[in-house]
């Protein structure tokens, strides 16, 4: 069935691995990349509790994209 010429047009979402944010859910590499840091990174945060992650099967884990999102980095007072 052919929508009509006046029905609204539906948004394109892209499936690049460059635009992470569009997926509700992410991988270790995929998040290394947003936050510019390595997937050993990602794993010791993970590791010692700073990130959450979520085991989908027997090796695949996954970040939730808002987890990763309140995961900031803390910056070094200045000496006054």
């Amino acid at each position: 069935m052919n929508p009509g010429p006046d029905a609204p047009e539906l948004p394109v979402v892209s499936t690049k691995l460059d635009e992470p944010a569009l997926e509700p859910e992410i991988t270790i590499a995929q998040a290394a990349q947003i936050k510019q840091v390595s997937t050993r990174t990602i794993r010791r945060w993970i590791a010692q509790g700073f990130l959450p992650a979520y085991r989908v099967g027997p090796t695949l884990v996954r970040i939730k994209r808002c987890d990763l999102d309140r995961l900031g980095f803390r910056i070094p007072a200045a000496d006054c």
